[in-house]
C-alpha cells in the first residue's frame, strides 16, 4: 500500500468511501415505469418479428437451393482419388453437336429435367477461345 504525501493511501483512493454513499438513480414514478416497460415490451416484440422473419427468410433460401439443386462451389481447387473420377465419370455425359452460342445455364436448364446437373464444361479452341460447338 503505498502512501501520498496527503496522508491518504494508494487504496483508500480507489475504493468507495463507506461514509458518502453514491448517489443513486431518482425513482421512477409509476407512469414512467409503465412508460419504459411499454417501451422495453414494443423492443421485445420487434426482435421477436424480426428473428422470425430471419428463420423464414433462411426457410425459403433452402427451398429455392433445393429446387435449382444449387450447390456451393468448391473453395479450392478439388483433388479426387482415382475412385472418386472414375465414379463421377460414371455419373458424365458428353453432348456433341451444341450449337457455337449455347451458355452453360441453357445447358444446365435444358438438362435439369433429366436430374441434377453438377457441372457443364464447354470445350474451347486453345487459340481462339471460341467454343467448339456445331455450326
Amino acid at each position: 500500500m503505498a502512501e501520498f504525501g496527503n496522508g491518504f493511501a494508494e487504496e483508500s483512493l480507489l475504493d468507495s468511501d463507506p461514509g458518502h454513499p453514491e448517489p443513486e438513480e431518482p425513482a421512477l414514478d409509476e407512469g414512467e415505469a409503465a412508460i419504459e416497460d411499454l417501451e422495453l415490451e414494443a423492443i421485445e416484440a420487434r426482435v421477436r418479428e424480426l428473428e422470425e422473419e430471419a428463420e423464414k427468410l433462411k426457410e425459403l433460401q433452402n427451398e429455392v437451393e433445393k429446387q435449382m439443386n444449387f450447390s456451393p462451389p468448391p473453395a479450392g481447387p478439388v483433388i479426387m482419388s482415382i475412385e472418386e473420377k472414375i465414379e463421377a465419370d460414371g455419373r458424365s455425359n458428353y453432348v456433341g453437336n451444341v450449337d457455337y452460342g449455347a451458355t452453360a445455364e441453357e445447358l444446365e436448364a435444358h438438362f435439369h429435367g433429366c436430374g441434377p446437373v453438377n457441372r457443364v464444361t464447354i470445350l474451347c479452341d486453345k487459340f481462339t477461345g471460341h467454343p467448339k460447338g456445331y455450326p
